[in-house]
């Protein structure tokens, strides 16, 4: 998912009158989206956002070095 995509989207449901029921962030491929602009976006348009991981196999996101 784009954040842009989402911000403009929902940017524009708003100015027409209507609050979106929530966002549903998806993960496809094994490849992540950017949920941490994701979740910053739905939290300040005040939308609840739902994740879905089920087809996210092997993904990685955020992977912090060992030491």
């Amino acid at each position: 998912m784009d954040p842009a995509l989402v911000e403009e989207a929902l940017t524009d449901r708003l100015r027409r009158g209507t609050r979106p029921k929530a966002v549903i962030g998806v993960h496809l491929y094994g490849q992540p989206a950017d949920m941490e602009a994701i979740v910053e976006i739905c939290a300040r348009h005040e939308v609840p956002l739902i994740e879905d991981a089920a087809e996210s196999l092997g993904a990685t996101y955020f992977l912090q070095p060992t030491v």
